[in-house]
């Protein structure tokens, strides 16, 4: 489903939800530094948040809910201005790093 999608050097947006799409994004993502938002709600994307987000610096809004994923946030999550995870089973506290998102409007 998202082979190649680190070449896309431009991409800003990605949305892919509601598509009971499952397992977890390639790694391959994480190489696309441009992007902006993730929203990948309503899905069935599985295991823990990978800890490579951090690597998307420009990354604002990850929506993540209505998943099934699970384990501990990762402990920088970058300078988000929305970041939704409800209705997943993740476990463990929220990461201090999330208080240096002075831009952070949504937290759900």
């Amino acid at each position: 489903m998202f082979d190649g999608i680190g070449e896309c050097s431009e991409l800003q947006i990605f949305r892919a939800g509601f598509n009971f799409l499952s397992g977890w994004l390639p790694n391959d993502v994480y190489r696309v530094r441009t992007l902006k938002e993730i929203a990948l709600s309503n899905n069935r994307f599985s295991g823990p948040i990978n800890g490579s987000i951090v690597l998307l610096s420009g990354l604002r809004f990850l929506e993540l809910q209505v998943n099934e994923l699970s384990g501990r946030l990762p402990t920088d999550i970058g300078n988000l201005e929305q970041l939704q995870l409800h209705t997943n089973s993740l476990s463990g506290t929220l990461p201090p790093s999330l208080m240096d998102c002075i831009n952070l409007k949504t937290l759900l």
